[in-house]
């Protein structure tokens, strides 16, 4: 569009010298030239902006991705992590007289990555501080000023079939599989990462209670 209204402001440049034309008539013509140049350069600026704008949609729709072909399994790893730092103090009774019992302080950090293979394999890999405690990944900040520890605290894989809706088959150190009621930690503990395999099967129903004989009255 832009290389064409060149030619056409050649081509009046071009009548302009071949025919003879008044000092106020050239003066109009330049005029109406540039208004319409500037109108050229706003229609570009704005489809420009359009174009953007669409793009930026598409991306955030995940229709366009911004990244490169070798980039792409970005989009398909989620990396987390948490930082925890707490005081505690335990008193014991003993002989019915209390007693000082424990006071500590004690953090507790964790990262983890999860990754899409496709649309039915994820996996799972989280490092985290504590000690060989099975429950718990809080670590105890001592005088003695040692370094800490860093355990696997989640390695696993995770299987769901397309085919087999609210199916899981789990694998490795992986977290808690097991159901717990309002995450009562009396027969299994939440924090508890068990290793090995699992199978998972939810099973998912909609109830309906028709209602018949129902007759709507109008108030009086």
């Amino acid at each position: 569009m832009r290389k064409r209204f060149q030619m056409f402001l050649i081509v009046l440049a071009l009548l302009a010298v071949a025919t003879p034309a008044r000092a106020d008539e050239i003066s109009d013509m330049k005029k109406q030239i540039a208004d319409m140049q500037a109108r050229i350069d706003q229609m570009e600026v704005q489809q420009k902006k359009v174009v953007a704008e669409e793009v930026n949609k598409a991306v955030e729709k995940k229709q366009v991705s911004a990244l490169p072909d070798n980039m792409k399994w970005v989009e398909k790893v989620k990396i987390s992590g948490d930082l925890r730092y707490r005081h505690e103090s335990i008193d014991e009774q003993s002989g019915g007289e209390w007693k000082d019992g424990v006071s500590r302080h004690r953090i507790r950090a964790r990262l983890g990555v999860n990754g899409k293979v496709n649309d039915e394999v994820d996996l799972g890999f989280r490092l985290a501080s504590g000690s060989a405690d099975p429950v718990s990944t809080n670590q105890n900040l001592e005088s003695s000023f040692s370094s800490k520890t860093i355990w696997l605290d989640l390695a696993y894989f995770d299987w769901h079939p397309a085919g087999i809706k609210g199916f899981n088959f789990i694998g490795g150190k992986m977290n808690n599989p097991f159901y717990s009621v309002g995450k009562n930690q009396l027969i299994w503990d939440h924090d508890l990462t068990p290793e090995g395999l699992a199978a998972k099967y939810e099973i998912q129903r909609r109830f309906s209670i028709p209602l018949r004989g129902y007759r709507r009255t109008k108030r009086r």
